[in-house]
């Protein structure tokens, strides 16, 4: 009996997180489990230009302006895989779902050389949140890449994001995660300097820009050697794994 009760709840939050994860085009849909909501993504704000520069400051290994991933950060060991991009706005609980559902699956196929996985942060929700959580926990994301515990601080993001939709980070509570990322001694004052001086806000906005020219309407948005790979898949590791296998026979 207690193992039904368990299959049952478990079916029915899977169930959740499919819904989570259907994103209507130019809608994120913004409930975890238990909770759905809407967000419509602001165009015009979206499509607003920033003053950054060709020569803004990059994260180690960012990918500069002149690059088909500008301003991605890569992660993996083989290069010559198929090109995985991940875009993903660190206060969208959509991103949080798939990150849940089959993030360490996917960054272990990055590790494991069967896709290059490309970070594309962004961070639109401060416009719809009316705050800056995104863009601080961006540049936070980007000081610990510089401090070589880029995942480990993506993974801190996700696993604590706020239940309650908007309700942001504190900077203290950004700190906090670089320490529980394994940053420590001189690389957390490196990292916390970084951050405290926002060195990172023109890349973030660079990035943002980006994800508009490309016309991507909503996060997460998964791209696979060009193709959008919809984003039930991408939180499923059984069928994610048959879409990187197809890739991977026409990856050049």
């Amino acid at each position: 009996m207690a193992n039904s009760k368990l299959q049952g709840s478990q079916a029915a939050q899977d169930k959740k997180l499919k819904l989570i994860l259907s994103i209507v085009t130019g809608v994120v849909i913004v409930g975890l489990i238990g909770t759905a909501a809407a967000l419509s993504i602001n165009k015009k704000n979206l499509n607003k230009p920033s003053t950054v520069t060709k020569t803004s400051t990059l994260p180690k290994g960012a990918y500069d302006a002149s690059s088909k991933y500008a301003y991605g950060i890569p992660y993996g060991t083989n290069p010559k895989a198929p090109v995985m991009e991940l875009w993903e706005d660190f206060q969208c609980p959509a991103c949080h779902a798939l990150e849940r559902a089959n993030g360490a699956n996917i960054r272990k196929m990055a590790e494991d050389g069967k896709i290059y996985l490309i970070y594309r942060v962004v961070n639109f929700l401060d416009q719809n949140l009316r705050n800056d959580s995104s863009t601080r926990a961006a540049i936070a994301f980007a000081a610990a890449v510089d401090a070589g515990f880029g995942p480990n601080y993506h993974d801190q993001l996700y696993l604590n994001q706020p239940a309650q939709e908007g309700a942001g980070w504190t900077d203290a509570q950004l700190v906090s995660y670089a320490k529980a990322a394994g940053i420590t001694g001189a690389a957390f004052d490196t990292w916390k300097k970084s951050f405290e001086s926002r060195q990172y806000k023109d890349w973030i906005a660079s990035s943002m820009n980006k994800f508009n020219e490309a016309g991507h309407q909503s996060t997460p948005t998964v791209v696979l050697d060009g193709i959008d790979v919809v984003n039930t898949a991408a939180a499923d590791p059984a069928k994610l794994a048959a879409i990187v296998e197809k890739a991977t026979l026409t990856h050049k």
